[in-house]
Formats: C-alpha cells, sequence, structure tokens
C-alpha cells in the first residue's frame, strides 16, 4: 500500500515520463485511471442503493457542533491522477457518513449493512 503522498508524486512522475513518450508510463496511467473510474462507479453504485432522496441529506449543521477543530492538511498535488484520488477519497468519505447516518436511523436493518459493508 502506498501513502497518497507517495501516489500524488508517483503519478506525477508517471505524467512527466508520459509526455515524454514512454510508453511504459503511458500503459501505467491507463491502468490507473481505469482503476480510479471503476472506484467511482463502484462508489456511486453503492451510494445510490443507500440513497432515498436529497431530503434526507444533512439536516444539522455538523460545523456548529463540532467537540473539537478539524484536522487540516495542505496538499500538494502535481497530477490531475492525484486530483482525481482526492476527489475519490471525498466521495468515499462522504458515503461512509451516509452508510453510518442511514445504519444508525435504521433505514436499513444491521443485515443489510453487514452484506452492503462486504459488497465488492
Amino acid at each position: 500500500m502506498v501513502s497518497i503522498p507517495a501516489c500524488f508524486n508517483k503519478t506525477a512522475e508517471l505524467e512527466l515520463a508520459a509526455s515524454h513518450d514512454d510508453l511504459y508510463a503511458d500503459h501505467a496511467l491507463i491502468k490507473i485511471e481505469n482503476a480510479l473510474n471503476e472506484a467511482f462507479i463502484e462508489l456511486n453504485i453503492l451510494s445510490t442503493s443507500i440513497l432515498a432522496d436529497d431530503n434526507r441529506r444533512r439536516r444539522v449543521n455538523t460545523t456548529q457542533c463540532q467537540s473539537m477543530k478539524p484536522v487540516e492538511k495542505n496538499l500538494f498535488v502535481k497530477s490531475r491522477f492525484g486530483w482525481r484520488l482526492v476527489a475519490l477519497l471525498e466521495e468515499f468519505d462522504l458515503f461512509i457518513v451516509d452508510l453510518m447516518d442511514a445504519q444508525f436511523k435504521a433505514r436499513v436493518t444491521r443485515h443489510d449493512f453487514e452484506l452492503k459493508k462486504h459488497v465488492h
């Protein structure tokens, strides 16, 4: 497992190499892009399976309910693939919040929640 900053650096290196006609870098970027696309599609399928409608979205402003200040990190991303990874992580975070919210409010049973958690 590569760290996120290392992923940013490696994809930036691959993009630079691909811009200099490195066929191996092109191939690697295509594989990365396909993996990101598949992850976005899978996350979208999972997300739509738990969202009844937009009316159930946030009713409480969580920024006003903090018990502690959120952690803020600066990102130094030189790669468009790095930015896509950031977008994917953000979508995943929102999905997990929605999944936990749905389970907490019993919109899904514990059994259904466990099944969704293990869906591939």
